[in-house]
């Protein structure tokens, strides 16, 4: 994504994120850079002190920064929130990437679909029967859509995205490359001979304002709906088996995994490759720490971590104690050794 040909005072920026400029807010900004690669046309944010420090000796021409944390020397906004001023700034000089415009005469579009005049299609993208694209959606090139899919306004697929038959698909919802949505759940059973499929003829629901990573799976479900619910954010390389319902503005880290039915209340944090095993439940606002292995229910604001996950504070205890084991064992040793001696000495007198 390239910069946008934006030119705007410090001042002006303190007016946008609601913040307040030290120093020359007459000073002309084109751009937010990390503070390496920051040049004098730039604003760098600083979120402590020890970033701070750096941001004022940088070639920036100003820092954005928390109250307290401005220094003498260079011009600067302070503000109460400033990762939240960090994405409106870049919001403001970032240009758009490129799509596709209208509907490519390279694309398959069945003629029973319906595609919104105003939806872009790129190359070599297939659409199946039945389906519909809605308003201001625009669909890459080399996207399969199979039969009777519906995908909401405002909506971006990007190359490589394969989303099955039957699936809903919300608003303003970003699918980055390659993941791929509906695909049938891992259901089987043993039936004396062989491992026998189940079928899988539910599907996938996902709500408006979600956001799904690269390479990231999302099941169908065995019966009735794989759900993920409004302004939910999913990381690359996630799964999502079959039948989980996953809440209201979720965030599931980079290869992570829900197990088969599992439910997520709203709000709820899933760390990097954490794991939550079938039929569990996690109440709203609560925590699972990376690499967690969740085997049972957790409850709503709890932070849980470890293998297999428990309370936070009580995995760290668990964590210090076993760092101890060495230094234990070696103690150990020596105890045993001294009482050997002693038993020597009595056995002797």
């Amino acid at each position: 994504m390239r910069r946008r040909d934006v030119k705007v005072t410090l001042g002006e920026i303190a007016t946008l994120v609601n913040g307040k400029v030290i120093g020359d807010e007459n000073i002309t900004i084109s751009g937010i850079s990390n503070v390496e690669d920051a040049k004098p046309s730039d604003i760098v944010v600083a979120f402590d002190e020890r970033h701070a420090t750096a941001a004022f000796s940088s070639n920036a021409g100003a820092v954005l920064v928390p109250p307290g944390l401005e220094k003498e020397g260079k011009s600067c906004i302070t503000c109460e929130h400033p990762k939240l001023a960090m994405v409106i700034i870049a919001e403001m000089f970032a240009e758009e990437r490129f799509s596709p415009s209208g509907i490519s005469e390279l694309a398959v579009i069945h003629p029973t679909a319906r595609v919104a005049q105003d939806a872009s299609v790129g190359p070599f993208s297939f659409i199946g029967e039945m389906s519909e694209i809605s308003s201001r959606t625009i669909i890459y090139p080399f996207v399969y859509i199979g039969a009777n899919v519906k995908v909401g306004c405002d909506c971006t697929i990007y190359p490589g995205v394969v989303i099955y038959d039957g699936v809903r698909i919300g608003d303003r919802v970003v699918i980055h490359a390659n993941a791929v949505i509906g695909k049938d759940g891992f259901g089987f059973v043993w039936d004396g001979k062989m491992h026998r499929r189940i079928p899988q003829i539910g599907t996938v629901l996902i709500e408006d304002d979600v956001e799904v990573g690269a390479n990231t799976c999302i099941d169908r479900a065995t019966l009735g709906m794989t759900r993920v619910r409004k302004g939910t954010k999913i990381d690359n390389l996630v799964q999502i088996a079959h039948n989980c319902d996953v809440g209201d503005s979720c965030i599931l880290c980079g290869m992570s995994g829900l197990a088969g039915s599992v439910k997520l209340g709203r709000n709820v944090t899933v760390g990097a490759q954490a794991g939550v095993r079938d039929h569990v439940s996690v109440g709203d606002g609560a925590t699972i720490a990376g690499r967690a292995a969740v085997t049972k229910d957790v409850m709503s604001g709890e932070v849980v971590s470890g293998y297999p996950a428990r309370p936070h504070k009580e995995a760290l205890r668990i964590e210090a104690f076993i760092h101890q084991l060495p230094n234990l064992y070696e103690r150990l040793k020596r105890l045993e050794e001294r009482v050997k001696e002693l038993e020597k000495l009595t056995s002797d007198s």
